[in-house]
């Protein structure tokens, strides 16, 4: 191949998936994903199964939905 078809290829494909990236990134505002923060909790159900023989674990988290409440659930208990 020549050099430079490989370059232009290359410098075309960079170009265009930086513009890409760059109209996603400034379109993704309307739908970010996450809750907005409020009042309550978020429950969120984690469930793992290990196949044959019915064995498992599950488990529910609840998160509030408060920035500075669940800033709080990082603080260890023993710390005021």
């Amino acid at each position: 191949m020549d050099i430079v078809f490989v370059t232009i290829t290359s410098a075309a494909i960079i170009t265009v998936a930086s513009i890409n990236a760059y109209l996603a990134i400034r379109q993704s505002n309307d739908t970010e994903r996450g809750s907005l923060p409020g009042k309550g909790k978020n429950i969120i159900e984690a469930n793992y199964s290990s196949g044959a023989g019915g064995g498992g674990h599950s488990k529910t988290y609840t998160i509030p939905q408060d920035p500075q409440d669940y800033a709080k659930c990082f603080i260890p208990k023993r710390k005021k």
